[in-house]
């Protein structure tokens, strides 16, 4: 079983995916294989992964045969990967040159801590600074009721401080892919919690540098399901991220009697920490969504390795 895995999900990144992939071969950690699953790119994204896959064998490199979507791509590649740690790299963003080594250290120093992860920082398409996360997200650890770890977490993220691109333990995100294959969006706030809930500990001398584009739409919006699909026109619906939730939570190691009487606090803290349209959004979720399942019920999943 490898040490660390880093999956990286790519689609039509060839202005960008040279300088992520260099910030990764340049880590002063070097015992990590990084995983691409290549979304059905049309422009030199493939080419540009090729050519460095021959250079450096801990790259893999492996392409849908279909655009299957952004959600699709960070799930799936959770779901082959088999290691220790494992993590998340943006193929447009950059990891600061020691990003890797201080997160496992901080994980193998610290037994009780199962996600380490650095500052935010923000940059343009040109690589210049722009800013950083308003807030981190803050512990508020208790080590003797984690629950209180998750609840307090939900809705946090809003504030400017999600940063899910740190190490993890893999076990801690064991089934997680397959629960939340068909959450429509907010899966990265729901992992996060997840991940406060089983220890988390911020490095501020870790950087990872998130690339935000101005002409681009924020991924919950377009890249969440494949751009042929009907469900592109939908916005966010608070249903969906609720089920995201109230599915990984009734998951957590927690006996019964926590769960019943903190679900209506689960709920509570979700609906009021995230305001999207509700009845409209449902009606239209649903109604595409039944379409898709008959447009859909013979597609075969197809990856190729290159």
């Amino acid at each position: 079983m490898d040490t660390l895995i880093i999956g990286m999900p790519a689609y039509n990144e060839s202005r960008h995916i040279a300088e992520a992939l260099d910030s990764i071969l340049n880590q002063s950690y070097k015992d990590f294989k990084l995983i691409v699953l290549d979304d059905n790119s049309n422009d030199e994204t493939v080419k540009i992964l090729s050519s460095y896959a021959k250079l450096d064998s801990r790259i893999l490199v492996i392409r849908n045969h279909e655009n299957m979507g952004n959600l699709y791509c960070f799930l799936e590649l959770l779901k082959m990967s088999k290691s220790t740690y494992f993590g998340w790299l943006g193929a447009h963003d950059i990891l600061g040159k020691d990003y890797l080594q201080v997160l496992v250290e901080t994980l193998e120093k610290n037994t009780y801590i199962n996600y380490a992860f650095g500052s935010l920082i923000f940059i343009d398409e040109e690589s210049n600074f722009t800013g950083r996360a308003k807030s981190e997200l803050s512990m508020r650890r208790s080590p003797d009721q984690p629950w209180k770890n998750y609840i307090n977490s939900i809705g946090e993220s809003r504030k400017g401080g999600l940063n899910f691109h740190g190490v993890y333990r893999l076990k801690i995100l064991d089934n997680f892919a397959v629960q939340q294959t068909k959450t429509l969006v907010g899966w990265d706030h729901i992992i996060v919690s997840r991940a406060l809930f089983f220890g988390a500990e911020f490095v501020s001398t870790a950087q990872y540098k998130m690339r935000v584009f101005k002409n681009r739409k924020s991924t919950t919006y377009t890249r969440i399901v494949p751009k042929n699909s009907p469900l592109q026109s939908i916005k966010p619906t608070y249903i969906p991220l609720l089920k995201g939730f109230l599915v990984d939570w009734w998951s957590l190691p927690v006996g019964l009697l926590t769960r019943v009487i903190f679900l209506p606090t689960v709920i509570w803290k979700i609906r009021v920490s995230y305001d999207f349209k509700l009845v409209r959004n449902l009606v239209n979720f649903h109604r595409f969504r039944i379409t898709n399942i008959f447009q859909g019920k013979n597609r075969q999943k197809s990856i190729t390795k290159i």
